[in-house]
């Protein structure tokens, strides 16, 4: 990511098409469609529900304190928001477990960060799950899904 140089990153959309078992190509570039104009993250995230939201799908998004123990989410991947440590950018990794970086669209694991909150200075990650719109229609869908 280097506006400067006219490169906007696609961890975003890499991380979206890996959760989707797609190439990134396959998922628009909702960061760089809206980068600069004022609503970049805002217009962003609604362009990227709304594209979900066709595939019966919707992104789930918390703030989640990174020093809480309690948190594990097991196996399940999600995309994790934090900073890059190269450029102290906002970045997104997939994640799995308690906050542990499963892949890393820069191949820089090593830099990425958490932001820190301004109130309490505790370090947190944005935690973002897809999930289905309804869930009993993709069950009922879904070929590998137990049955009801």
């Amino acid at each position: 990511h280097d506006p400067s140089e006219g490169l906007i990153g696609d961890c975003w959309r890499t991380c979206i098409a890996n959760l989707l078992g797609l190439k990134p190509q396959a998922v628009p570039h909702f960061v760089e469609d809206h980068f600069g104009d004022g609503t970049d993250a805002t217009a962003s995230n609604l362009a990227t529900q709304e594209w979900l939201g066709q595939r019966g799908l919707h992104l789930f998004s918390i703030a989640l304190y990174t020093d809480d123990p309690s948190l594990n989410f097991g196996a399940a991947p999600y995309i994790m928001g934090g900073r890059s440590g190269r450029s102290d950018i906002s970045h997104v990794v997939l994640g799995t477990g308690h906050f542990q970086i499963l892949h890393d669209p820069s191949n820089a694991p090593e830099s990425f960060k958490p932001f820190e909150c301004e109130a309490t200075l505790r370090p947190y990650h944005w935690v973002h799950f897809l999930v289905p719109i309804n869930l009993a229609e993709f069950l009922k869908n879904s070929p590998s899904a137990p049955l009801l």
